[in-house]
């Protein structure tokens, strides 16, 4: 229809297999305005996005439980889709990606991380995605002189571990590096705990 200025989008979120994601939670955004979205799929699945402005559009889910990655964080630029004056209606299913566990296992047996050495400025773990997108890793759980990161990714998908910003060096499965900042891909197999082990060596010059 001539002078058509805003539409819908609409379509299924799944898992692997095809089996629908119910009660995923969807969002709709536009890298090139303000305008953002967000809906909950039916039991199947099916979600739709009304009165949507002609444009392009990326759109990504994340389902609550069910052993999946977000979306979002993942895949958040692979799902793109376009609402043209000329057709009323846009379609778009999102498939959602099994998730394993990443473990990110820091020895410090100086204990240099905790202490004045590194100079406030701690040390960070990055997850960089396909689509070079750098995910932080927050948080992590300690255990004398061991912290322990860890991180949902995509079931046999070869990320890129980085660690930097305190000042120390640092040994990635046993190789060296000269700075303090690392990189090692890792590859993650469906239903396993993938451990990369870090060692910290000693303070950086």
């Amino acid at each position: 229809m001539a002078g058509q200025t805003a539409g819908s989008i609409g379509g299924r979120v799944v898992g692997n297999g095809g089996a629908g994601a119910p009660n995923a939670k969807v969002y709709l955004h536009s890298s090139r305005s303000t305008f953002r979205l967000e809906t909950v799929a039916n039991a199947a699945g099916v979600y739709r996005f009304d009165n949507v402005p002609v444009g392009q559009y990326e759109v990504c889910a994340t389902a609550i439980g069910g052993g999946f990655v977000d979306s979002c964080v993942w895949n958040r630029m692979g799902n793109r889709v376009t609402v043209t004056a000329a057709a009323r209606a846009a379609t778009a299913d999102i498939e959602l990606q099994r998730a394993a566990k990443l473990r990110i296992q820091v020895s410090d047996g100086q204990s240099l991380l905790a202490g004045e050495a590194t100079k406030g400025r701690p040390l960070r773990v990055h997850i960089w995605t396909d689509n070079f997108v750098a995910i932080p890793v927050f948080g992590s759980a300690v255990s004398g002189t061991v912290r322990n990161f860890e991180i949902d990714v995509p079931v046999a998908t070869d990320v890129t571990v980085g660690l930097e910003g305190a000042r120390v060096r640092l040994a990635v499965e046993g190789t060296a590096a000269e700075k303090s900042v690392l990189r090692t891909k890792a590859d993650v197999a469906a239903g396993s705990v993938k451990t990369v082990a870090v060692s910290v060596l000693g303070l950086a010059p």
